[in-house]
């Protein structure tokens, strides 16, 4: 982690790219740098124009890869640009030789970038050209046509392709290895993370499940309550009926007596009258509430 702190901002930025547009701008940078090196050489040789012009247009197209890789214009490679690549390549191909010269590996170069920039109908289709057009340039070297006499000139050394062959491998490895290296510290970070929202996970499950278990013990207990209290209020319901039911029940006897008694009395005094008025008035209560009770039973049934 300190070491990142001592990265240049260039690098820093470019490390925020997704790991594919590293590759590509890591290769591109490799290549433009490659292609550098035959442009001055062919400026100090002074070879023809033509060679010139064409290391030129390479690394104009490595060099606006680059650019625009980093300043995030593009998300994958145009198919228009491997297929300038191509051609290009194989001018060069055949100005240095073909196989006697240092290009194949220019060549090779070039079928790596197609595979890692390009997927399915794309890289089947610029394979096909890939194929086709190495074996119509070494056909041309063969039989020295219009291709060989206008642009084959000179070899490269076979210390000038070695050396260039193990610094590009040099620069690979070391790019990759530090970017293999952040993301396997990318993705322990990203397990610890997951491990501990996993764990965080069990926690809040085992907790749900207790309140759960506690809530059910709560309900359980409030069922019982209210089931108690229901059985205790129909207990003391059924206990009131019953007694306001033996209560006009007690009262038919005595009334009945009374209204006997008030029955032989004479009609003549004020006071036998009031009495009976009084009796008659008892009698309607008892018959209204033993009548209200029987109502209350059905409406309870």
């Amino acid at each position: 982690m300190k070491s990142n702190s001592k990265t240049p901002s260039f690098f820093k930025d470019l490390q925020t790219r997704p790991f594919e547009l590293q590759v590509w701008f890591v290769v591109s940078a490799i290549a433009g740098i490659r292609t550098l090196k035959s442009v001055v050489q062919d400026i100090i040789n002074r070879t023809n124009s033509t060679g010139l012009i064409i290391d030129v247009l390479i690394l104009l197209v490595f060099c606006s890869l680059c650019f625009l890789i980093y300043k995030r214009k593009i998300r994958s490679i145009p198919l228009i640009i491997g297929i300038i690549l191509l051609v290009l390549l194989i001018f060069s191909y055949v100005q240095f030789g073909g196989l006697l010269g240092a290009t194949e590996y220019n060549i090779m170069g070039l079928g790596v970038i197609f595979v890692l920039a390009y997927s399915r109908k794309q890289l089947v289709f610029l394979m096909i050209l890939y194929v086709l057009l190495i074996v119509a340039a070494n056909l041309d070297l063969r039989y020295e046509g219009w291709l060989t006499q206008s642009f084959f000139k000179y070899n490269s050394t076979s210390l000038d392709t070695y050396l260039t062959t193990l610094l590009t491998l040099l620069l690979i490895i070391l790019y990759f290895k530090n970017a293999l290296v952040r993301e396997s510290s990318r993705v322990m970070e990203l397990r610890v993370k997951l491990s501990g929202q996993v764990e965080t996970i069990r926690q809040q499950q085992k907790e749900l499940k207790d309140q759960k278990q506690f809530l059910q013990k709560v309900n359980g207990r409030l069922e019982e309550e209210i089931k108690n209290h229901s059985n205790e209020i129909d207990r003391q319901n059924r206990a009131m009926k019953d007694y306001i039911w033996l209560s006009t029940e007690s009262l038919q006897i005595p009334l009945k007596r009374i209204r006997k008694c008030v029955a032989d009395l004479s009609d003549n005094g004020a006071l036998e009258g009031k009495l009976k008025e009084q009796v008659d008035e008892l009698t309607v209560v008892v018959k209204n509430l033993k009548s209200e009770l029987k109502r209350h039973q059905r409406t309870d049934n």
